[in-house]
């Protein structure tokens, strides 16, 4: 979460990296981290980065929860 509050693409790059060896315990956690970034990197113009990181989050299996938050990133972005 730390990482995400960052900011950045390198950190975004660094959690999911981390995310698919992540026990399904702590992806919740990596997820947030991602959803920070995106929204972040979405106020500082960086909307196509945000896009990417909602459309990783968006396949992620298990935590309905962020499937629900990705998809609600994307459709605000993509208005």
């Amino acid at each position: 979460r730390a990482l995400g509050s960052i900011g950045t693409a390198d950190g975004a790059e660094a959690i999911e990296n981390a995310l698919a060896d992540t026990p399904k315990a702590n992806q919740l956690a990596f997820c947030e981290g991602l959803f920070r970034c995106a929204e972040i990197l979405a106020a500082q113009g960086f909307k196509e980065i945000a896009l990417a990181i909602y459309k990783r989050l968006n396949q992620v299996e298990g935590i309905h929860q962020v499937k629900t938050g990705a998809e609600c990133g994307l459709k605000c972005l993509q208005k």
